[in-house]
């Protein structure tokens, strides 16, 4: 095999700038930057592993698997904290180079002290998701398909923010467009909380939006250390809050997450108003053109369609639907199981 090919651990320096720079050539969510790993571990209800590497040939990322391992009943699991671990192939490299990297991909594995069992190239039962052509005319494409039981196409989407303002509130639906109207007529404020805020700030909008959420989901859902974990994100500057201010009061806000290149729409929670205007969609307007207005390329938004391909609950089509409003572009995945 090529010599100048290496490989990129998720303990060593570069890895979390590579990572990213990857995510978003192959323009996948920033939820699986490393940026927020341990967020995702401290909500998850099993103990995980990272299995991630990155494959670089002459010092440029050319393909990274991201995802966790954990042993269940002595049977191993490969996915990402419940959602499936992702593929990722940059489209800067021929196919060769492609089948050579992920060949180096699987010796990296497979020579790990990890306890995490690999046969036949894959462990016991897993969870990936691919998107570059590259990679599904790869022979472990192929081999992928052969293992799975269930391979399905899943949608997801996101915001385009190398568009005018004007093109992308041109696809803002009806009901964010009477948001936005409603706004002027009315002292409604939507502020933006980000690191160059001060920590008092910071530490009083994370409270404000834990408040929200508890009140709106009616109970404790998640651990105070996730919450903190959050806060420290936000102070790092790998996210940022957008919320909605009446008459001094907080009364919507969303949190996102953020690397250098793209945002993702976290978690949002509102209070409960007299006004029939859904004002919530404004936090979301304001994030979409906060992250223009910093050079960020894409804001994810999230799952579309999800019911193709299994049972979902009428909140979580109800969600789905929300995030439909901001108009954006749909990508597609291919999504093999074991």
């Amino acid at each position: 095999m090529d010599g100048e090919f290496s490989v990129l651990k998720p303990n060593q320096y570069e890895y979390i700038a590579e990572l990213d720079k990857l995510l978003n050539l192959g323009k996948f969510s920033p939820i699986y930057s490393k940026r927020f790993f341990n967020y995702y571990s401290s909500i998850a209800a099993n103990s995980y592993i990272d299995l991630s590497r990155i494959i670089r040939h002459q010092g440029s990322p050319i393909i990274a698997l991201v995802g966790c391992g954990q042993l269940i009943s002595g049977k191993s699991r490969l996915d990402y904290f419940g959602n499936p671990a992702i593929l990722i192939s940059s489209p800067n490299f021929d196919s060769v180079k492609v089948e050579q990297a992920l060949d180096l991909l699987l010796t990296s594995l497979r020579k790990t002290n990890i306890p995490l069992p690999i046969e036949n190239k894959f462990p016991n039962s897993f969870a990936i998701k691919i998107n570059s052509p590259n990679i599904i005319e790869a022979r472990l494409f192929n081999d992928l398909l052969k293992k799975s039981n269930k391979s399905f196409v899943a949608f997801s989407l996101r915001v385009k923010l190398d568009r005018e303002i004007s093109l992308i509130s041109e696809l803002f639906s009806k009901s964010v467009k009477e948001s936005i109207r409603f706004r002027k007529m009315h002292e409604i404020d939507v502020e933006i909380i980000d690191e160059f805020k001060s920590e008092a700030m910071i530490e009083n909008a994370m409270d404000q939006l834990k408040i929200l959420h508890h009140e709106s989901a009616g109970r404790k859902t998640r651990s105070d250390e996730s919450w903190r974990i959050q806060t420290r994100q936000l102070m790092e500057g790998d996210a940022f809050i957008a919320h909605l201010i009446i008459n001094g009061d907080v009364v919507s806000s969303a949190y996102f997450m953020k690397t250098n290149f793209d945002s993702y729409y976290g978690v949002s929670a509102s209070r409960r108003l007299k006004s029939k205007i859904p004002l919530s969609h404004l936090c979301v307007r304001e994030a979409i053109f906060y992250s223009k207005q910093i050079g960020l390329q894409n804001l994810f938004l999230g799952h579309q369609y999800s019911y193709f391909s299994q049972s979902i609950t009428d909140k979580e089509k109800n969600i789905e639907k929300f995030k439909s409003f901001f108009g954006g572009v749909l990508s597609h995945e291919v999504v093999c199981e074991l």
